[in-house]
C-alpha cells in the first residue's frame, strides 16, 4: 500500500489499522483481480462495499465485512444504503487495477489525485467520468422528494428516505403550502404561501416557531413580535416607502406612527380602529398637536425648532390662532376669525401689556399696564398712537413727578411707546 494514503487520507489509527489488514488480506496491488468483489472495505473512508441483503426484508443490512462467498444462505450481497438517508452508496471498480471504492470518496479524491488510492495506478479518463456520473445520479436521489397524501386532503413532501427522511413542504387542498426544514423529528416551519401571493416567514426551533413577517402582493411588508401564538404586529413597510408602526396586544394592535418617506412623522393615540391624529413631525422639527376625537382631531398647537409656539382653538378646519409664544417669553393674543385674527394683547416678559383695537394689519395701541399699576391710554392710528390719559396706581397726578412727566409728554407729542 502506498505510504502517500496517510497524508492524504489522515485515517485514525484504528482506520490505518484496517487499511493495513486489508492490504494484507488482499495482497499487493499487482495480485490476482478477483471475479468477485476483491475487498469489502473502501480504502479511501475504512467503511463497507458491500452489505448483505435478505430477500424477505430490503432493509435489513449487515455491517459488512467477510467476503462474497461466505454471505449466508438465503441473503445476498448489494451496495450498502447510507444509513442517514438509506440510498445506496454505488461503488467504482477501477478499470486498470480493479480496486473498488464508494463513488462519494472517489469523488473528491479525484480533484487532488489522477491515480489509484491502493496502487498509484493511473486511473483512466473513463472512470473518471463514471464517477461523475454516478456522483450526480446520487445527489439527485438523496434530493428526490416523496409524497403523502392524507385522508384530509393534505399532501406531506419528504426529502430523503429511510431514518432521514424528512418533512420539506406541505400542500393543503385551499391552496395553502407551508415549508420546513431541519433534521427528521425536528422540522421546523419556516415559510407559508397563500395562493393570493402572500406570504408568511418564521423563526424558532420546532414547536415554538414565531411569526417574524408577512410579505403580501402589493409589496407590503408587515413585521411581527413575540412569541408562537401572540406574535403581534409592529410594523408596516408599504411600497412606496412609508412605515406603519403598532403597539398592543395581539388582535388589539392600534396604530402609533407613520413615518413617510420625506421625514414627516404622524403620531396616534387610541384604541385600535379609533386612533386618533395627535401629533405631526416635519423634518425641520416643527411639531403641530391635534385634538379631539377621530375624523375632528384640530389644529392646538404648533411649536417650532427656535422655541416659539403657536396656540390654536376652533374645530376641525376652522382653528383660528388665539396665542403666539416667543422663545424670550413675550406673549401675543388674538381674536377673530380664522384667516382675519387680529392681535389684541401683548405680554412682555417684564410683566408689561399692551393692549390694541382695529382689524388685522391695521390694529393700534389703545392702553398699556405696567407691573407698577401705572396705565397709558392712547388714540390714534397705528403708529401714530398718542397718549391721552395716564392713571397711576395711587390716583391721578398726586406727585410732582407725575406732573412732570405728563408735561414732558405733551412737549413730546404724546408717544409712550418704547
Amino acid at each position: 500500500m502506498s505510504v502517500r494514503m496517510r497524508t492524504d487520507v489522515s485515517p485514525t489509527p484504528d482506520r490505518l489499522a484496517a487499511v493495513l489488514a486489508a492490504g494484507l488480506r488482499f495482497g499487493p496491488s499487482t495480485g490476482v483481480v478477483h471475479t468477485r468483489p476483491p475487498s469489502t472495505t473502501c480504502a479511501i473512508c475504512v467503511e463497507p462495499l458491500f452489505g448483505c441483503k435478505t430477500h424477505a426484508d430490503d432493509d435489513e443490512f449487515a455491517d459488512g465485512g467477510g467476503d462474497y462467498a461466505n454471505c449466508p444462505d438465503g441473503k445476498q450481497w448489494t451496495m450498502r444504503m447510507d444509513p442517514a438517508t438509506r440510498v445506496e452508496l454505488p461503488v467504482v471498480t477501477l478499470t486498470a487495477c480493479q480496486h473498488q471504492f464508494h463513488v462519494h470518496c472517489m469523488a473528491p479524491w479525484l480533484t487532488r489525485s489522477a491515480n489509484c488510492p491502493t496502487c498509484r495506478e493511473a486511473i483512466v479518463q473513463q472512470d473518471v467520468s463514471d464517477v461523475r456520473k454516478a456522483m450526480a445520479k446520487l445527489e439527485s436521489e438523496k434530493k428526490r422528494e416523496t409524497r403523502v397524501q392524507n385522508a384530509n386532503g393534505n399532501v406531506e413532501f419528504y426529502l430523503g428516505q429511510g431514518d432521514s427522511r424528512r418533512k420539506v413542504r406541505v400542500e393543503y387542498p385551499d391552496g395553502v403550502k407551508t415549508f420546513y426544514e431541519g433534521e427528521k423529528g425536528a422540522e421546523r416551519l419556516v415559510r407559508f404561501e397563500h395562493p393570493d401571493g402572500q406570504k408568511g416567514f418564521y423563526e424558532g426551533e420546532k414547536g415554538a416557531e414565531r411569526l417574524v413577517r408577512v410579505e403580501y402582493q402589493g409589496g407590503q411588508k408587515g413585521f411581527y413580535q413575540g412569541e408562537k401564538g401572540v406574535e403581534r404586529k409592529v410594523r408596516v413597510e408599504h411600497p412606496d416607502g412609508k412605515k406603519t408602526f403598532y403597539d398592543g396586544e395581539k388582535g388589539a394592535e392600534r396604530l402609533v406612527r407613520l413615518e413617510h418617506p420625506d421625514g414627516k412623522k404622524d403620531f396616534f393615540e387610541g384604541e385600535k380602529g379609533a386612533e386618533r391624529f395627535v401629533r405631526f413631525e416635519h423634518p425641520d422639527g416643527k411639531k403641530t398637536f391635534y385634538d379631539g376625537e377621530v375624523g375632528a382631531e384640530r389644529v392646538v398647537r404648533v411649536e417650532f425648532p427656535n422655541g416659539k409656539k403657536k396656540l390654536y382653538e376652533g374645530e376641525k378646519g376652522a382653528e383660528r390662532l388665539v396665542r403666539v409664544e416667543d422663545p424670550d417669553g413675550q406673549k401675543r393674543f388674538f381674536g377673530g376669525e380664522r384667516g382675519a385674527e387680529r392681535t389684541v394683547r401683548i405680554e412682555l416678559p417684564d410683566g408689561e401689556k399692551r393692549f390694541y383695537e382695529g382689524e388685522k394689519g391695521a390694529e393700534r395701541v389703545v392702553r398699556i399696564e405696567l407691573p407698577d399699576g401705572e396705565k397709558r391710554f392712547f388714540q390714534g392710528e397705528k403708529g401714530a398712537e398718542r397718549v391721552v390719559r395716564v392713571e397711576f396706581p395711587d390716583g391721578p397726578l398726586r406727585r410732582p413727578a407725575q406732573r412732570q412727566r405728563i408735561a414732558a409728554l405733551a412737549v413730546a407729542g404724546g408717544s409712550l411707546l418704547k
